[in-house]
């Protein structure tokens, strides 16, 4: 996806701080050096000078292999100094693939990528407990006894399209009453997802729509970019379909939003209470017919586990619908 401008300049300033932090625990070293080694300290300029000399004559077209070999040995000696005393003056980047700079080749390094998702998830992601909504944490037992086999299945199914996701995986459709896990296994889904490095956005129905309808109608550049990244996000997760407000727009954006994703092979999970009837009713047979044609339904069985646990009080299991 192409990251919102504002989500690319945090993460660069973030990468920026990093690299500025890992100088200055070398320069902290250095002062040490200085302070306690004068040995080394002394061998440490004689080796910025070396070098200072040998890139001056690069520059001018001079012959440098006698001052490149100088400076050559007076780094070595000064390497064996160092380990004497076991200092290290390479700076201690977080990354030590880009050294901090975001970018590799004038490609986005992997640890950029990991930032600007986590800021995306922070920033656009409507907030949630990360901790609860996972894999280990959906307790079938709560689930009534008749629909274990069944959500045990859909259980497994999950983890395996979060272990291999791509972009091109399947969009699916979990279908259902409320309180049967369609929150829970969504968000265990999109956090597997996102750790693996693929930007991720999750959004309740309400907002998601709510939000676009800012971009689409009001002069709001934050709420732009929102746009731009739930249309072009690796995984899009909208919650609880059906319990926006419905008006003429709602059902237009639910139409192009699935359409859109669909054309541009990007996955994408809906969760509804509602009926496939339902949702005919409510956003036309178009939007009905590219769900049930395009996605991968997944219907969910049982009774309200949320009930179950409230009654137990023991604190298990999901806590979603």
């Amino acid at each position: 996806m192409k990251y919102p401008m504002g989500v690319r300049a945090r993460a660069a300033y973030l990468i920026s701080s990093r690299r500025q932090t890992a100088f200055e625990e070398r320069d902290r070293k250095l002062d040490f050096i200085q302070q306690e080694h004068s040995k080394v300290a002394k061998l440490k300029k004689e080796v910025d000078r070396a070098n200072f000399l040998y890139s001056h004559a690069l520059y001018l077209g001079e012959d440098t292999k006698e001052l490149k070999e100088r400076a050559d040995v007076l780094q070595r000696n000064l390497d064996a100094q160092l380990q004497e005393i076991g200092l290290d003056l390479t700076p201690p980047f977080t990354c030590p693939v880009c050294e901090d700079r975001g970018k590799v080749d004038g490609k986005y390094c992997t640890c950029m990528k990991q930032l600007m998702n986590r800021i995306i998830r922070e920033q656009l992601s409507d907030p949630y407990q990360s901790d609860q909504y996972t894999f280990d944490t959906f307790d079938l037992d709560l689930c009534e006894p008749a629909a274990r086999p069944v959500m045990g299945r859909i259980l497994q199914a999950a983890k395996g399209y979060a272990e291999r996701f791509a972009r091109t995986n399947a969009s699916l459709l979990f279908l259902g009453a409320t309180g049967l896990g369609k929150t829970h296994l969504s968000l265990a889904i999109a956090q597997k997802v996102a750790d693996t490095g693929h930007p991720v956005i999750y959004a309740s129905a309400p907002r998601l729509l709510g939000r676009l309808e800012s971009a689409k109608f009001k002069d709001d550049p934050e709420a732009e970019a929102y746009r731009q990244a739930v249309y072009s996000c690796d995984l899009l997760v909208v919650d609880d379909l059906g319990a926006e407000m419905g008006t003429r727009y709602t059902q237009a954006e639910v139409y192009d939003l699935i359409n859109a994703r669909l054309n541009e092979t990007l996955a994408t999970i809906i969760n509804t209470n509602l009926t496939p009837e339902e949702i005919s009713a409510r956003y036309t047979d178009r939007v009905l017919s590219r769900l049930v044609g395009a996605y991968t339904v997944v219907s969910f069985k049982g009774k309200d586990v949320r009930i179950k646990k409230r009654l137990e009080g023991n604190g298990r299991g999901h806590k979603d619908g």
